[in-house]
């Protein structure tokens, strides 16, 4: 079998045939040509047999064991009557890009899987070419449809730096997967967002599930009118932890040097934590508590009512709503046997939407 075949079969270029092999001191050249005759613009889908001033190209391939591959072909330039002159398009890599489709999908896998500088000493390419290359692949592989169909939507920010590096986050709550991400977490931020899913489409939205960070409210409020704002779990339920931690300590400074401060001040974490979760000896001191101080026990018991609504099931919110309050039962009575009966369903994270997320219009 000849060499050129045997290329011609490894590498799998698309639109493209090998015209010679050159072994160098430690890499592979591989020239190669073009299947098609005419000429296409980079940008668009015009094409023209018209051509003019011919140089070569290097694209660096995938390596062959400890041979490094480099795929060369003879470039023209076109006249595109939209675009003006450019370099024509080949189908084995992206325009302005010196690396071939493939390389650049294992180096974006990498990027994925590992850290940067792993892929650059793996790959040996530079930093900057690693983020070039990561921003090519997610523009090619991005659905341009994923914002046409949002109706329920999740706004969340992460951190990914020290120094407070945030990313803003929007999800689609029916599919979970994330659609767009912005840098920042400034309603700036969230404003580029609204701006690339237009008005029309903003109409759409009926339910937007955040934190409760003002800039995200305001712009929410401002560009999506039509659409709910729900505050997720987590953060409704940290806001009443803090209402009885105050509540606690509130008690234990008024009651100093007694007994029940003693018991108060080691009871915070029996009053923060899940009922499911508490030790033996944490379930002695929230009974004391419930002896020794009723208003800071009738606090944990609104804190573990307003929980138990995100994983109870739609029987129980509506005997809730008909008592007309939170507190007049204990965890331990048909609130939580309800929520046991009638099953969990899922609460408002970033991927995944519930109708129990505190909300305002």
């Amino acid at each position: 079998m000849r060499i050129r075949t045997v290329f011609n079969r490894l590498l799998c270029l698309q639109g493209a045939w090998v015209r010679e092999v050159e072994f160098m001191v430690a890499a592979v050249v591989v020239t190669v040509a073009a299947r098609r005759r005419h000429h296409r613009c980079p940008r668009c889908s015009y094409t023209t047999g018209a051509a003019w001033d011919r140089h070569e190209r290097d694209w660096r391939h995938v390596s062959l064991g400890k041979w490094r591959v480099v795929i060369r072909a003879t470039l023209s330039r076109l006249r595109c009557p939209e675009h003006g002159v450019l370099v024509e398009a080949v189908p084995w890599a992206a325009h302005e890009s010196r690396f071939t489709l493939d390389f650049e999908e294992v180096v974006a896998w990498l990027a994925r899987e590992m850290n940067k500088t792993a892929v650059t000493k793996l790959m040996h390419v530079s930093w900057e070419a690693v983020g070039r290359i990561v921003e090519r692949v997610v523009e090619r592989k991005l659905d341009k449809k994923r914002l046409d169909e949002l109706y329920e939507i999740g706004l969340d920010e992460v951190s990914y730096r020290k120094g407070h590096k945030y990313l803003s986050i929007v999800a689609d709550h029916r599919s979970g997967d994330p659609v767009w991400i912005g840098e920042g977490r400034s309603q700036k931020t969230v404003s580029g967002f609204f701006e690339e899913l237009g008005e029309e489409r903003s109409e759409k939205l009926q339910v937007v599930s955040m934190d409760m960070c003002a800039p995200y409210i305001a712009e929410v409020s401002e560009r999506a009118p039509n659409a709910k704002i729900c505050f997720d779990p987590f953060h409704v339920v940290k806001l009443a932890n803090e209402a009885v931690h105050e509540l606690r300590r509130g008690e234990a400074r008024e009651r100093k040097g007694t007994s029940e401060a003693a018991v108060l001040k080691g009871s915070r974490w029996a009053l923060l934590k899940a009922p499911e979760n508490l030790r033996p000896a944490e379930q002695v001191r929230l009974a004391e508590v419930a002896q020794l101080n009723q208003r800071v026990y009738r606090g944990y018991l609104l804190k573990e009512e307003l929980r138990a609504l995100y994983t109870c099931g739609p029987l129980a919110r509506s005997d809730i709503s008909k008592n007309g309050s939170l507190g007049r039962a204990a965890p331990s009575s048909g609130l939580s046997a309800r929520c046991a009966s009638t099953g969990p369903e899922s609460s408002m994270r970033s991927g995944s939407a519930s109708p129990t997320a505190a909300s305002r219009d």
